[in-house]
């Protein structure tokens, strides 16, 4: 009996404490849970000229095509969150223009 009583005990404490402690965490949606980088912060990157860059060196593909895929991938304003990584721009925007106008 006694050892049951012990058992319903640390049952009750545990409980107890899941509760109280999944109370006290913030949502992950809630404004503020993720630390974002404000884009109008951020240094301006060189800018590619994807039109330039498609004559000189992708011969067999239409630089027209790429250039808007390429500049609409490059110029998509995108947060980013603190401690992830991220392909890099210019080389997922190549590559989508590649695919796309083959």
């Amino acid at each position: 009996m006694k050892s049951t009583t012990v058992a319903s005990f640390f049952v009750l404490i545990i409980s107890a404490s899941l509760v109280a402690g999944i109370q006290l965490l913030p949502p992950l949606t809630a404004p503020g849970g993720l630390p974002v980088i404000n884009l109008a912060a951020r240094p301006p990157s060189a800018r590619v000229n994807e039109m330039a860059y498609c004559k000189a060196n992708l011969p067999g593909i239409d630089c027209g095509c790429f250039a808007h895929h390429a500049g609409t991938v490059l110029n998509e304003p995108r947060a980013t969150v603190i401690g992830t990584s991220y392909k890099n721009r210019w080389d997922l925007a190549r590559f989508q223009g590649i695919e796309s106008c083959s």
